[in-house]
């Protein structure tokens, strides 16, 4: 787990005994003193400046613990071992970044890490310049990669990456023909990314991984407010190619908006949601790199108001999420919170728009819907007042959205609570909110 606004600090245990959890490690980067701190198994630290010659422990390049750690089998040669368990994370959250004309960068946070899990006896923090009594051996956690996330020169956001990898593996899909992963992510400057964390064969080496490629980038910057702090949601499209074969391809779905500053109202805001092709997966490598919205479909209802440009699976799309909900004409301050949810040939998005107050206390939420393939569903429905959460659907095609900050006397269109019911277009039947809970059963 990850401190989150607590800090730049990542833990692990080991809860296989959940009675009697035990501490495996803990690392920290402090980026004001520039020390790099490392807690064994047994909660010694070990404590070392920065150095160019670390690299099993080098933190040096965390930001705040933000993304949540994808746990998965790596296939990595290491000793008479092929594969490793493995915690894959984003390198966090760098806002207090300084910017340097329209670029703005930062020492951290702009990565992605893998940690080992596993100890290793033959890494100790020596190598990162600890001495004496300091010096540890890893009790897990050291350091396979820290990848660098480029930054886009134009955009003055300082990086970083929040969001949740998401891993493609053969527990998700009989496509992924291959060992290990495929990892998907948005860094904060709206660009999406694939990272390699699969072989072919057990017996490859280890060069081909952690080979990092840019998608796709929105061209955000600090006046469109087209930040991407959230997981993507991804499912396959089967379809027809443009030579009338048959299909399956992978698409990742993310909309842009600022979660820091939520009831931020700028004229230039102008946010959007994106669904993003693979059509290289299950391959490891991206031909389509470093594309733009110039591109894509536009699926926003002026552009297409008979809904007749419908995309295909050959097709990258996006829309405006002002046309997608239908209030305004112009940018209107909305923006997407939270990750896509994917069901049955849908896709969801929770949309904010702060209320129309020099300092507004609340707000309006609205649910996009969308087909995978980006034919427009039943467009923007009006969720209620307040804060939405991200969707969740059931297996029935109910649409649940919590709901939070509602203003004083106000209740919800549907649902109970604070907890929204919406139907999707495709809802197989309908019902009351059920609510289930367990109880500990006591044996004495």
């Amino acid at each position: 787990g990850g401190l989150g606004w607590g800090g730049n600090s990542y833990y692990a245990l080991d809860i296989t005994n959940p009675d009697a959890p035990q501490h495996l490690f803990t690392v920290n980067n402090d980026t004001t003193n520039q020390l790099i701190n490392y807690w064994d198994a047994s909660g010694k630290k070990s404590s070392f400046a920065y150095s160019a010659g670390c690299t099993s422990f080098d933190y040096s390049k965390l930001g705040g613990a933000w993304s949540r750690p994808v746990i998965m089998l790596l296939p990595y040669i290491e000793g008479s071992t092929s594969q490793r368990w493995v915690a894959a994370f984003g390198g966090g959250f760098a806002g207090g970044a300084s910017a340097t004309g329209t670029t703005a960068t930062s020492a951290y946070g702009s990565y992605v890490y893998v940690l080992e899990l596993e100890p290793d006896t033959t890494k100790s923090t020596a190598s990162c310049g600890a001495t004496g009594s300091s010096v540890v051996t890893s009790t897990g956690g050291h350091v396979l990669t820290a990848a660098a996330v480029a930054s886009d020169s134009t955009s003055n956001i300082p990086n970083g990456v929040t969001a949740d990898l998401t891993v493609i593996t053969g527990d998700g899909t009989s496509s992924a023909n291959y060992y290990g992963g495929l990892a998907y992510f948005t860094d904060l400057q709206g660009k999406l990314w694939k990272l390699n964390l699969s072989k072919s064969s057990l017996s490859d080496s280890n060069a081909g991984l952690f080979t990092l490629y840019e998608s796709f980038l929105d061209q955000a910057t600090l006046a469109n407010d087209r930040l991407a702090y959230n997981q993507l949601g991804s499912t396959i499209v089967s379809g027809t190619s443009a030579t009338g074969a048959s299909v399956n391809r992978l698409f990742n779905y993310f909309g842009s908006g600022d979660m820091i500053r939520l009831q931020r109202r700028v004229s230039t805001i102008n946010n959007r949601i994106f669904g993003v092709m693979d059509s290289d997966f299950p391959a490891t490598n991206l031909s389509k790199t470093n594309q733009t919205v110039s591109t894509f479909t536009n699926i926003d209802p002026a552009a297409n108001p008979a809904n007749t440009q419908q995309c295909t699976v050959n097709n990258s799309w996006y829309g405006d999420v002002y046309a997608m909900t239908g209030v305004s004409a112009a940018a209107d301050y909305q923006k997407i919170v939270g990750r896509a949810a994917v069901y049955n040939k849908y896709v969801y998005f929770s949309a904010y728009q702060p209320e129309a107050l020099s300092c507004p206390l609340y707000g309006t939420s609205r649910l996009i819907e969308v087909t995978d393939s980006c034919g427009v569903g039943s467009g923007g429905a009006l969720i209620g007042s307040g804060l939405a959460t991200a969707p969740v659907v059931d297996s029935r095609g109910n649409i649940y959205v919590g709901m939070s900050n509602l203003p004083p006397s106000t209740s919800l269109p549907s649902g109970r609570d604070n907890l929204a019911k919406l139907n999707s277009s495709n809802l197989a039947s309908s019902g009351r909110v059920k609510y289930k809970s367990w109880r500990e059963k006591k044996v004495y």
